[in-house]
């Protein structure tokens, strides 16, 4: 299992750019080996619906020779998100073909396991057109509708560096980290 970066304790960390995937990275044990943490990091946390590779603290990358080398970025452009109620999915270099304009976009609940999973409502497309890659290299690009999209949305955002409260106005975010700092303290954290 992986370990999740928490808000505000490990912000270096959540606040790293994601590097694509290297085309010969693509189908090797160690992009199918992270894939696989990242699924089950979010199945052993119960409820988490998306899991990026900037909200894990490791950052080992094993490149196609075999050697180990550190980087200080995160291990790769890729998060795993649910597809539907027991089943990941894992999303390698992701890219966004489309949105709606954004006063078509829809308030909902939205949660991150690095805030504590605290829910605040936020605005987020409701349907956008993208495209990424499996863990094998196929291409393949999709239309995604609600949870989803927002889903997809939340995550591609992180391997950007970009947080939840980012998005948020000065006053809904002092009260949403109120609430993850006392939800923190419930976990005893």
């Amino acid at each position: 299992m992986l370990t999740i970066c928490r808000f505000p304790d490990d912000l270096t960390f959540l606040r790293r750019i994601a590097p694509p995937i290297e085309e010969a990275e693509f189908g090797s044990q160690a992009l199918y080996n992270f894939a696989e943490q990242l699924a089950e990091t979010m199945d052993a946390f119960g409820g988490l619906v998306g899991l990026s590779a900037t909200q894990v603290k490791e950052t080992n990358r094993q490149p196609i020779d075999g050697s180990a080398v550190v980087y200080q970025e995160p291990a790769w452009r890729i998060f795993s998100m649910m597809v539907t109620d027991n089943e990941a999915t894992t999303v390698c270099n992701p890219e966004i073909l489309w949105l709606p304009p954004e006063k078509d976009w829809v308030m909902g609940p939205e949660g991150c396991a690095s805030f504590a999973s605290v829910q605040e409502h936020m605005k987020a497309p409701a349907m956008m057109k993208v495209r990424a890659r499996t863990v094998s290299g196929e291409d393949y690009e999709a239309t995604l509708h609600g949870v989803q999209a927002r889903c997809f949305w939340h995550e591609r955002r992180h391997l950007d560096g970009l947080l939840l409260s980012d998005s948020m106005k000065p006053l809904q975010k002092k009260m949403f980290l109120k609430k993850v700092a006392k939800a923190y303290k419930e976990m005893g954290r």
